[in-house]
Parts: structure tokens; C-alpha cells; sequence
């Protein structure tokens, strides 16, 4: 009788076993979600930095009142928005610092008999009239205390008609006799007239007199957000396109 050889008890072998596969320690979100939690405070960072960027340099590009209603380059709308802040008895909180400030920056290219800078500065100014498109004048204003009747000739597509400033300053000189004459001729460049006895002006001063104003005086909030608005209006739409 052969005998068959016995077998074993099957042993396992420790080198030869394999280990259960071992999980990975993260996923690639996970890895991912690690590193914006290890980095959260330099990226606050540069969240508020950015943030600061944008009001400082008005990367936003916000409401504005004025482009709402669409008055970007219209002269007479222009006219009529000035014509109101330059009149001191106007309730926008300005009283009369916005007329001095632009009456100071005519005076100081092309001063009128008996009206100094100094003047200008020291002079009240509060019991001056103002009309828009009187006598075909874009703005007038009337200053009793200077004895200075004060026009604006306001051109901002359209352009000096041949003649116009000088018919417009005999106009004056021949209808209010007892006021001296101060005429600004106020365009987007702030370009020279054909006529040298009128003061040549561009918006960017106008925004300069306006921001000198509103450092004089106390506004209240619906004069603010539409000065800043209209500020804002000019420099893109005007100030910056004559660059």
C-alpha cells in the first residue's frame, strides 16, 4: 500500500502577506481646503488691501445720478446745475463759497477795474443774483457788493460762434452800465477765446472750485451725494477725455 505523502497544515507565511492598502492621508480638495486654512490670514489680507485699492482709485464703477439721467455733455444742463450752486441763497448748504472760489480763479487770469483777489476773498457775497439764460448769457450773476456783473459762456461740443464773445461783452457793458464786467469763457481744454477780456477756464477748475467749496462748508447729506456725484460726472466724462 503506498503511502501518500501527508500534507500540511498551510502556514502563513508573514513575508508573503499583504497588508491591507492604507488610505491616503487627504484628498486633492482636501489638500486644497488645508491650504486656504493654513493661509486665511494672508488672504484677509489681501482682501482688505484690495478693497482699500478700490476707493481709493474708484475701480467701482458706482451709480452716478448725473449719467442716470443722461446730462454727460449737455452744456445747458451743465449751465443750470452750476447756475444753482454758484447762487448763495440756493438751500445746497454752500452758501456763498462756491461763487467766490470760481470768482477767485477768474480774477486771478484777468482782473476788472476795482476787483482784486483780496477783495474777492473778503467781500460778502451772500445778496449776489443769479439767472441762466438771461439776456442769451449762459450764466449771469449780479454782485452788488463788487459792483461786477459776472458771466459764464459755457462750450463744451459746441464751438465759439465768430464774434460771439465780444458782441456778448459789448451786450453787457451796454446794458448794465453800472457794474464793471468780469466774463469767463469756460470750456472742456479751458482754451483762450477769440475775445482776450474773457477769463479762459476749464472744467478742471470748475471741479477745483467746487472742491474748495465743499471744504468751507457744512452740507447736508442730499448736497453731498450730488456734488460727489457731479464731481465725478466731470473727471470721467469731460476733465479726463481732454487728456
Amino acid at each position: 500500500m503506498t503511502m501518500q505523502p501527508s500534507q500540511a497544515d498551510p502556514t502563513p507565511d508573514p513575508v508573503a502577506t499583504v497588508a491591507p492598502p492604507v488610505p491616503a492621508a487627504t484628498s486633492a480638495g482636501g489638500a486644497a481646503d488645508q491650504d486656504l486654512i493654513d493661509n486665511e490670514p494672508a488672504l484677509l489680507a489681501m482682501l482688505g488691501d484690495l478693497k482699500k485699492l478700490q476707493a481709493e482709485f474708484k475701480l467701482r464703477n458706482d451709480f452716478n445720478l448725473f449719467d442716470a439721467v443722461g446730462i454727460q455733455r449737455q452744456e445747458i444742463r451743465h449751465s443750470r446745475f452750476l447756475a444753482y450752486l454758484l447762487d448763495p441763497r440756493n438751500p445746497h448748504g454752500l452758501g456763498s463759497e462756491f461763487l467766490r472760489a470760481v470768482l477767485a480763479q477768474a480774477v486771478s487770469t484777468n482782473r476788472p477795474p476795482n476787483v482784486s483777489a483780496l477783495r474777492v476773498e473778503t467781500t460778502d457775497l451772500d445778496l449776489s443774483t443769479v439767472y441762466c439764460e438771461r439776456d442769451h448769457f449762459d450764466v449771469s450773476v449780479e454782485i452788488p457788493s463788487l459792483k461786477l456783473l459776472f458771466v459764464i459762456e459755457n462750450k463744451i461740443d459746441a464751438l465759439e460762434s465768430q464774434d460771439q464773445l465780444n458782441a456778448y461783452r459789448n451786450r453787457a457793458l451796454d446794458r448794465y452800465k453800472d457794474f464793471n464786467f468780469l466774463g469767463v469763457f469756460l470750456t472742456v481744454t479751458g482754451y483762450q477765446g477769440d475775445d482776450t477780456a474773457w477769463s479762459a477756464m476749464g472744467y478742471g477748475a470748475i471741479v477745483a472750485a467746487l472742491k474748495r467749496a465743499c471744504e468751507h462748508a457744512s452740507l447736508p447729506p442730499d448736497t453731498d451725494m450730488a456734488i460727489r456725484h457731479y464731481i465725478a460726472l466731470v473727471e470721467r466724462n469731460i476733465v479726463a477725455r481732454c487728456v
